[in-house]
């Protein structure tokens, strides 16, 4: 369950990878590219920046005990999104010029 701030968080950075990948097609459509896997590995970096000085990263053990962790949350949220109806249209490569 996401509290305040996670929702707020969450509703923001979605807005903000959307308007970033806007662009306007030749007939006037707009479309939001969005590439994934590059998202993803901002946000990697993001959180490794984040986790830096946390308590759960102090020692190598407790880094894998962590990265463990969130790779267990991760495949959750996975399983969640994959049981709900996207919001996305997702096209293949070169389909949107």
């Amino acid at each position: 369950m996401k509290n305040d701030f996670q929702g707020r968080f969450t509703a923001g950075l979605i807005k903000l990878v959307i308007t970033s990948g806007l662009t306007e097609q030749p007939d006037g459509t707009r479309a939001a590219i969005i590439p994934a896997g590059d998202i993803v590995d901002t946000m990697i970096t993001f959180m490794g920046i984040m986790l830096r000085d946390s308590e759960g990263t102090r020692t190598p053990t407790q880094t894998r005990k962590t990265t463990d962790e969130l790779a267990r949350k991760l495949q959750r949220r996975i399983y969640e999104a994959k049981a709900q109806e996207s919001p996305f249209e997702t096209l293949p490569m070169g389909a949107v010029n």
